[in-house]
């Protein structure tokens, strides 16, 4: 297996890759592997921050701070394989953990390397109250990268911060535990659902989320039950959605 730096900056220079070929960025000022800085068209800063072992919440709300008082927007990307609990778990999580969701409304964004792949892609903790369902998106398209301004009131996480993320129009993805049979005979808006891409996405930005899906839900990779006939949906809304591509 590859080491940790390795993977660190690979998906370092994948993320510097995919946010030259979106056209979103004006002006890189900084790339030190797992630390990102750069200017967007619009005049704005952001900071991308690999993280690939546990960060202390004061770390997290130094970076913030130091950050914002600079006029720096600041994202959190965490190696899922390391960091995460898996998809579809249940999960209480750590303080550090718990408020880089805060940021993100209840999500966090995650990289993963699956052979000479590098997929970046947010993690959402759906619920109240501290116990979570995880449940794992797909990947993100980079042009949708947006900086924001925020409050949190945590007792241990209070403050105003600057944060950036990857703002998407797509429905929630979907992720049924069984295939549904109207998926066959469902509007091509509905395939665009079940990938976790928005309708607008590039060939590129398809291929990379059927990718993703495909190494999550294969049956040679996943034992559940129910992983064929997920497969099957994935393959059927990958088909379709290409086939209206072509004839674009």
């Amino acid at each position: 297996m590859a080491s940790m730096r390795t993977v660190t900056y690979n998906a370092g220079a994948y993320l510097v890759e995919e946010l030259q070929r979106a056209g979103v960025v004006a002006r890189f000022r900084h790339d030190g592997g797992d630390i990102i800085l750069f200017d967007l068209w619009s005049g704005q800063r952001v900071s991308i921050h690999l993280i690939e072992s546990s960060i202390p919440l004061y770390e997290i709300k130094q970076t913030l701070a130091d950050n914002t008082a600079n006029n720096i927007h600041t994202l959190f990307i965490l190696w899922a394989d390391r960091l995460l609990p898996g998809d579809g778990q249940r999960h209480i999580a750590e303080d550090w953990l718990a408020a880089l969701y805060s940021l993100y409304g209840d999500r966090v964004y995650a990289y993963d390397i699956y052979g000479s792949e590098i997929f970046i892609f947010p993690v959402h903790f759906d619920g109240y109250g501290f116990e979570r369902q995880v449940r794992f998106g797909t990947t993100v398209d980079m042009k949708h990268l947006v900086c924001d301004k925020l409050n949190t009131t945590a007792p241990n996480f209070m403050g105003y911060w600057q944060v950036a993320g990857f703002h998407s129009t797509a429905r929630r993805q979907a992720h049924q535990e069984k295939p549904q049979p109207e998926v066959t005979a469902a509007a091509l808006e509905t395939y665009y659902a079940i990938l976790g891409v928005d309708e607008d996405a590039t060939f590129e930005i398809v291929r990379k989320a059927y990718r993703l899906l495909a190494r999550r839900y294969h049956p040679d990779l996943n034992r559940s039950p129910n992983a064929t006939a997920r497969m099957q949906q994935i393959n059927e809304a990958y088909e379709k959605i290409m086939e209206g591509l072509q004839e674009e």
